[in-house]
């Protein structure tokens, strides 16, 4: 997440699974935008914050890259818009 968009890896670099798929969803369905493209590491570093999509736990909330705090260093926001949506 950056300024509000949830940004995500080009499909050419990730497994495209179930459940990032159904988060993009949600996330449209919420009005989050959602965009793909080419991410760096500067990007992690510099995110508000930052989650993972797994078929087994859904999401997965990043706090640190590196061990460098992400955003506030806790569980943002639109993570728990997520995922009380899902």
């Amino acid at each position: 997440m950056k300024d509000g968009i949830l940004l995500s890896p080009e499909p050419r670099n990730i497994l495209r699974g179930v459940t990032r798929q159904t988060v993009i969803e949600i996330a449209t369905r919420i009005g989050v935008e959602f965009v793909e493209r080419n991410l760096e590491p500067y990007d992690a570093m510099t995110s508000d914050e930052a989650f993972f999509t797994t078929t087994s736990i859904f999401m997965m909330p990043a706090t640190q890259f590196n061990g460098r705090p992400i955003g506030s260093g806790k569980v943002g926001p639109i993570y728990h818009q997520l995922a009380n949506a899902f």
